[in-house]
């Protein structure tokens, strides 16, 4: 199996740009975030589009 190279170029979005929720396609001028665990120790977080309640991302925070 050959690997190929990919490149990938990041750039500031631009002053005024709101990303739109992928599954809704509304403005994620406001993105709701629903944490738990302590913090201290290790926290578990999903964010969701307030719009339509999607899942957009999930992640464990904290020591392991």
């Amino acid at each position: 199996m050959s690997k190929k190279n990919i490149s990938i170029n990041l750039e500031e979005a631009p002053e005024g740009t709101i990303p739109r929720c992928p599954f809704c396609k509304e403005k994620l001028d406001t993105i709701w975030t629903k944490k738990k665990g302590l913090g201290v120790l290790e926290q578990n977080q999903i964010i969701m589009c307030p719009s339509c309640e999607s899942l957009l991302g999930y992640g464990v925070f904290g020591s392991r």
